[in-house]
């Protein structure tokens, strides 16, 4: 059982512990990580469980619950095409894509992101990146947060 294990450590130190943690769970053994580190605790665990108030809100095999949370997905988008790109996304229940300069962004459940990425590949879209959410993703919905 190891609590904020890595709070204090030098980038070296933290690749040492994350792979003595690697070799104890490959030899068998549980390891229970408890940290506010959630880049780290997605690296390391296969399993995770979010507590909010001292309750257990959340838990499960980690690549069994991204679907809770929506997938980011970017482009580069023809600019002359952003509007009718942005349109069709709309009108067919995609989501509301934020653009800049012909950047196109947009968070989009799981089960969405084959026909937004046809959309996208339609216009041409360029530099196209899917992101499935984080481990930060999924404890943000069960906390307020600041707008980001």
């Amino acid at each position: 059982m190891l609590d904020e294990p890595t709070s204090g450590l030098d980038p070296l130190m933290e690749q040492l512990f994350q792979h003595c943690v690697r070799q104890a769970a490959a030899a068998g053994r549980t390891v229970l990580l408890s940290s506010h580190i959630l880049a780290e605790a997605e690296t390391l665990c296969e399993s995770v469980t979010i507590i909010k108030d001292g309750r257990l809100v959340e838990s499960g095999q980690l690549a069994g619950m991204r679907h809770l949370a929506a997938s980011a997905i970017t482009a580069q988008v023809p600019t002359g095409q952003v509007p009718a790109v942005t349109d069709r996304l709309r009108s067919a229940g995609l989501g509301d894509p934020g653009a800049e300069a012909g950047r196109l962004r947009l968070n989009v459940p799981r089960q969405q992101v084959a026909a937004v990425l046809e959309v996208l590949a339609d216009a041409d879209a360029q530099d196209i990146t899917c992101t499935p959410a984080t481990l930060e993703d999924l404890f943000l919905r069960h906390y307020e947060t600041v707008a980001r």
